[in-house]
């Protein structure tokens, strides 16, 4: 009788890839169990529902959802020729989203296939689950992992940006994921350092970030500054320690193994450097999304390298104010800071006051005063609405769970509203820029480049070799070949 209901539950074109063990059950789980670094992709979906079911103008989460499916369909024909445009797609996923939102979930829309914790089936149906937290009815099946991982998602053409920002949607869902730091050292022994990560840990991405002098201090303010027996007095040491020459950094986001802590992976990482300071790993989950916050974000990361490492004090002073009304709410990321704010948080120039935005519904403002008070209306004109500045990352960053407007967002609002004081402060944010050394940028470029080559060839099945072999010139194939054992350690 399970074996019937399994069947009938999941939809009949699975059947044609995949087998039901004889002994396979149904079971029910939460949601977030099914969430899986191999399948991303569910997080393209899962971004809509939550703008939508926020009420908030679904422009991103639309763009977002939009991308991944073009790029992986671009004729939008689906497996059972029952939708042929992405008006057919948006059309059905939003009829989804919004009878779980008011008759909560049902069962009878389906089981959710997986094979080890991948699913293979239902991809939109999982992710309205997991807006809403809930229970759904699984069953593992035998066949082929799907995987629609990072890396998968690069090589078919999606946007690195997108691709960054469901990884780091990934990191907010699951507290079971950490980020390794490689400083620099030697090429061969950062890849023998992600190598050792990966037998410890599923890695869900990795990224080479360059870095001015001013990045390097902020880095390690950011993996070191909370700490209880940090003081200010320790920076210099620990930049020269791990800069020795500058440099950049390699960023590992990982989910530790059954049975690993991020301890562990990162202890065995270390083993092979010659000190211990070229590697570093974060203990906690709000420490996991204050970097991925920082480094899967270019605005984030030009924050880093600009952020002076003592700010204007009239701007730490309302900082430490608004952070203290926000952490209150539930969703701190509804309150994003703007204007002359984000520039004493550059260090270009204090402000007097704290202007924030928010999405139009659903937020609660926080009381006005003389030093903070909500700014949407200085934004009726402004092209781009306020909540795809909120949601969008292109128009924000995050830093330690406090969001502000992106530099180039702020001068294009002044630039736009062009008041007599925009002029001066549009002068300030084009001169407000940080340099990074030729050798840096190319070295960083290098890695990334190497990386990328590395991985393809490591997939490269033997056949692939044997055809290359007869259809290259054999100096050619010989150099290939010389290349590839070098970056395997052979030779």
């Amino acid at each position: 009788m399970t074996a019937d209901k399994i069947i009938e539950g999941i939809e009949a074109n699975v059947w044609n890839y995949y087998d039901l063990s004889a002994d396979e059950k149904i079971v029910s789980v939460p949601a977030r169990t099914l969430l899986s670094p191999d399948r991303l992709d569910v997080l393209a979906r899962y971004i809509f529902v939550k703008q939508r079911n926020l009420g908030w103008g679904v422009g991103w989460g639309t763009s977002i959802y939009r991308h991944y499916l073009e790029t992986c369909n671009a004729d939008f024909i689906d497996g059972d020729k029952t939708k042929s445009s992405f008006s057919d797609y948006l059309r059905s996923f939003s009829k989804l989203s919004d009878s779980v939102a008011v008759e909560g979930w049902n069962f009878n829309k389906g089981l959710l296939p997986h094979v080890d914790g991948a699913v293979i089936d239902g991809a939109h149906r999982l992710s309205v689950a997991l807006y809403h937290d809930g229970t759904v009815e699984a069953v593992q099946l035998k066949g082929q992992k799907q995987v629609h991982s990072a890396d998968a998602l690069l090589r078919i053409g999606i946007s690195p940006n997108i691709v960054e920002q469901l990884v780091n949607e990934f990191i907010s869902l699951d507290e079971e994921t950490f980020t390794a730091i490689l400083f620099p050292s030697q090429l061969n022994l950062q890849d023998a350092a992600v190598h050792r990560i990966g037998e410890f840990a599923k890695i869900i991405y990795t990224k080479d970030v360059a870095l001015s002098d001013q990045g390097r201090k902020n880095v390690i303010e950011l993996l070191y500054g909370h700490e209880p027996w940090w003081k200010t007095e320790l920076l210099e040491d620990f930049v020269n320690l791990r800069f020795p020459q500058g440099g950049s950094i390699t960023a590992v986001f990982f989910k530790a193994n059954a049975g690993q802590t991020s301890r562990t992976v990162k202890e065995h990482a270390r083993e092979i450097f010659p000190a211990i300071h070229f590697i570093h790993a974060n203990d906690t989950h709000q420490e996991t999304r204050w970097i991925a916050d920082c480094l899967l974000n270019p605005n984030g990361i030009q924050y880093l390298n600009l952020r002076p490492t003592v700010q204007p004090p009239r701007f730490r002073e309302l900082l430490d104010d608004f952070r203290s009304r926000i952490t209150s709410d539930k969703s701190p990321g509804n309150y994003c800071i703007d204007s002359s704010a984000v520039m004493a948080a550059f260090g270009i120039r204090d402000c007097r006051d704290l202007d924030y935005i928010t999405p139009e519904v659903r937020t609660t403002k926080l009381a006005d005063d003389s030093r903070i008070s909500w700014h949407n209306e200085e934004y009726l004109k402004f092209p781009i609405p306020v909540d795809e500045l909120v949601a969008n990352p292109a128009h924000h960053f995050v830093y330690k769970g406090v969001k502000f407007m992106a530099l180039d967002t702020v001068m294009f609002f002044k630039r736009h509203r062009w008041a007599e004081k925009d002029i001066e402060d549009c002068r300030l944010i084009l001169e407000a820029r940080y340099k990074i050394s030729f050798r840096d940028r190319f070295t960083t470029k290098r890695k990334r480049l190497k990386r990328e080559i590395s991985y393809l060839l490591q997939i490269m099945p033997a056949e692939t070799a044997k055809l290359l072999k007869r259809i290259l010139p054999t100096s050619a194939f010989q150099a290939l070949r010389q290349m590839y054992r070098r970056w395997k350690g052979i030779m």
